[in-house]
């Protein structure tokens, strides 16, 4: 169940502080509606299941299919979509309990079945209510087929539920397809590898050159290589920038072969941060943002930004309204972040609460954990977090992880400096 802060406060009998959480009741069910920041305008509500991998269609391929599809629907406002990171939580539950608890009506389902060097897409679209089938069509495509494909599902889906498509310039603003199927798979490939883990994250990289190599107009395989050597640069604790300069040289041509793919942007507006470019960053994220205006991961991608340009307040509403749009979105990510805007904000208690609801623990949470606990006073365990930061990083050192997070304020950078250096890690 969720909780919320609720701030510090002074109990009878207890001599500090106490920080109150308070639960979040949720009387209709287990989860709140989907979209619920859209529903007063009676936006209809559609969950795109996971497409079902048969017949030598690998899982990565169907579920990267799924995310785009998703994608591609969060662009009309007259929907309200779950996200892909709710599909997947809840693609075992029932239809009924889908209907109560989060006020479903529309529910699309699909298979993809390989037939030699041709893919079919079987899929059919039902009303959550009643249970009943809407329509349900099955679609035969060879090679770059497949995206007209995807693009016809997702009219026939906006034109079924909405009855006609009125969102402004959504059609001329559809991201630029790569020109064949194998170097979309290269991405895909590449997107199922997990982050954080060096080896796959290796692997990854060759699979986002590979597509560069089969489609060099892809504008997302250099979209997520360049993210990828951004990574790199941020673990390298030397004083070498080369690998930023790199990212953001396959980021800008990303975005020039793909101006509309709110990934392309997003990806270059990352790299900017890092570069301090904050002004351009921040178009580049309201642009992605206006291209997906419902897809919670990009309205989250705008808490980042505000975080690190030092507007803590801002950048909260964004997270929490990511939540708003789809309760069940929490990418590894998200929790960690939150847990940085309370920490700069001077919130060190619920800082390390939401840091400690990190599913994947990284250097870098770890290293604020840390800093937030010899912020608290607590040095026992500021030291122990300490030492799982330089078991995982031995080279780490404070100087550099700082001067690398991309903070508009220096008394931002100043105050985990100092949690740092006091949580006992080399400078």
């Amino acid at each position: 169940m969720p909780f919320e802060y609720c701030g510090d406060f002074l109990l009878k009998n207890i001599p500090r502080p106490v920080a109150v959480y308070s639960l979040i009741h949720r009387p209709d069910g287990a989860f709140a509606r989907i979209g619920a920041e859209t529903s007063s305008s009676n936006a209809p509500s559609i969950l795109v299941r996971p497409f079902v991998s048969t017949g030598g269609v690998e899982p990565y391929f169907s579920e990267g299919f799924t995310e785009d599809v998703i994608t591609e629907l969060t662009r009309f406002t007259q929907l309200s979509v779950a996200s892909y990171h709710t599909s997947m939580r809840l693609k075992d539950v029932e239809l009924p309990k889908l209907v109560s608890d989060i006020g479903l009506d529309f529910e699309l389902a699909g298979r993809i079945r390989r037939m030699g060097r041709r893919i079919r897409l079987s899929c059919e679209l039902v009303d959550a209510t009643s249970g009943g089938d809407v329509w349900a069509e099955h679609y035969d495509s060879d090679d770059q087929d497949i995206f007209d494909v995807q693009d016809e599902l997702v009219r026939k889906i906006v034109g079924t539920v909405i009855g006609r498509l009125k969102a402004a310039g959504a059609e001329k603003a559809r991201r630029k397809p790569p020109a064949n199927l194998a170097a979309y798979e290269c991405v895909l490939r590449g997107n199922a590898l997990p982050l954080g883990d060096l080896a796959c994250e290796a692997e990854a990289r060759q699979w986002y050159q590979r597509a560069i190599d089969l489609d060099p107009t892809y504008g997302r395989a250099y979209a997520k290589l360049a993210h990828y050597k951004q990574l790199e640069w941020f673990r390298d604790m030397g004083s070498s920038d080369a690998l930023l300069n790199e990212a953001h040289e396959i980021a800008k041509k990303a975005v020039a072969l793909s101006a509309n793919d709110p990934v392309c942007l997003n990806i270059l507006g990352w790299v900017l941060l890092h570069l301090r470019d904050f002004d351009v960053a921040a178009q580049l994220y309201a642009r992605a943002l206006y291209l997906n205006p419902n897809d919670p991961e990009q309205v989250s991608y705008l808490g980042t930004l505000y975080t690190f340009c030092g507007e803590p307040d801002r950048a909260m509403q964004w997270f929490e309204r990511a939540q708003v749009l789809d309760p069940l979105y929490e990418p590894s990510w998200y929790w960690p972040f939150r847990g940085i805007v309370h920490f700069i904000a001077g919130r060190p208690e619920p800082a390390l609460v939401a840091l400690s609801r990190s599913s994947t623990m990284p250097t870098w949470v770890t290293a604020y954990m840390a800093a937030s606990s010899s912020a608290l006073g607590r040095d026992s365990d500021a030291k122990s977090y300490a030492a799982r930061v330089l078991a995982g990083t031995p080279s780490f050192s404070c100087s550099r992880f700082v001067a690398k997070e991309p903070y508009r304020l220096e008394e931002d950078r100043a105050a985990l400096l100092k949690g740092l250096l006091a949580a006992g890690l080399p400078n």
